[in-house]
């Protein structure tokens, strides 16, 4: 997540001194998704099962006696579960998880995803053979591999731009938003790009497909904090997002404490 002068420094200097390489060398990376699954299956349910959860008056809830789902996942779910979108495209589904989950919990909605290798891709159907999504190896940096990408009502990423760089990172972005017709759901590490700032640059630039772009946010109930940044071409009713200091500052006080 980084330090405190590590984040005061990246506002400082408009994000700059992390432009430069990725974070994990793509060709291992599979290797280490699996290594990072084995440690959160230690404390978080990774797949739930049929009745273990409800959604009621807009809330995602357990029933059971189960591990808990990761707070970043049960955010996630329920703000889709809210705004009940006919489609729905992960960029960068990893194991496949967080799909499986929505087909669980949202059978009627139809989902998609896509990952840079096909070794992630035979992971996730190894994984969940019984998955009802359209998998595909894509680059979500490449804009010809993206172009072969049905358009969806909304796109999702946890924790995947944030380990791009340069402009590897402003092509993904812009990409996330040429798929999306109507929502686009961030959970990623706020230090390490201004999402808000490249999001509004891409618009005023008309790079971006969207007539207008809305930014909303939402509150973890388990770390009592905004955690979730909601961009749509819709008035929504979540708190608009009007500085992004509103998502960073909490990530400050965290790493001072």
């Amino acid at each position: 997540m980084g330090t405190v002068g590590q984040i005061i420094s990246a506002l400082r200097n408009g994000f700059k001194e992390l432009a430069g390489r990725d974070d994990y060398d793509w060709a291992y990376y599979p290797s280490e998704y699996q290594t990072q699954l084995s440690q959160v299956e230690k404390e978080h349910t990774l797949k739930v099962q049929k009745g273990e959860y409800s959604f009621a008056e807009g809330e995602l809830l357990q029933r059971g006696e189960s591990l808990p789902l990761h707070p970043n996942s049960r955010l996630i779910y329920e703000t889709i579960l809210q705004l009940h979108p006919s489609s729905v495209m992960e960029i960068g589904f990893g194991g496949g998880d967080h799909l499986y989950n929505l087909m669980i919990l949202s059978p009627q909605t139809r989902l998609y995803g896509c990952e840079r290798s096909q070794i992630q891709l035979d992971f996730a159907r190894q994984r969940s053979p019984s998955l009802i999504a359209d998998l595909r190896v894509v680059d979500a940096s490449d804009q010809e591999s993206i172009a072969s990408l049905p358009r969806v009502d909304l796109c999702f990423t946890n924790a995947v731009l944030m380990h791009l760089r340069g402009k590897r990172y402003m092509r993904a972005l812009t990409n996330v938003f040429r798929l999306a017709d109507k929502h686009v759901l961030l959970m990623e590490n706020w230090a390490r790009h201004d999402f808000m700032r490249d999001i509004k640059s891409l618009h005023e630039r008309r790079i971006l497909p969207w007539s207008e772009v809305r930014f909303y946010y939402r509150i973890s109930p388990e770390y009592g904090r905004p955690h979730l940044m909601v961009v749509s071409t819709e008035r929504l009713n979540y708190p608009l997002l009007k500085d992004y200091l509103t998502l960073v500052n909490p990530l400050i006080e965290m790493a001072r404490s």
